[in-house]
């Protein structure tokens, strides 16, 4: 199984996440960033350790909001494949 971070403790309270990308050639790293993240930013580990797997099967999304007195709710995401 592959696992990648794209994000850990970043940003404060509110809107956080808001039509964020994560892209390995992407400018700006997240950590980097202020929240609200809105565009293109570089995860905190790199995207390509999913070169060279294979797309189909199961894929699992992990999401955690460990701020107190918070609650966080994701309400959307996708997946976009580009080709080398």
């Amino acid at each position: 199984m592959t696992t990648v971070t794209l994000a850990n403790h970043n940003g404060s309270s509110g809107n956080n996440f808001t039509d964020t990308a994560f892209d390995d050639e992407a400018a700006t790293a997240i950590g980097a960033g202020a929240a609200p993240f809105t565009g293109s930013f570089r995860p905190v580990e790199p995207l390509s350790a999913f070169a060279g797997k294979r797309v189909d099967g199961t894929w699992t999304l992990r999401v955690s909001d460990t701020a107190a007195d918070d609650a966080g709710t994701l309400s959307g995401w996708g997946l976009t494949r580009r080709s080398l």
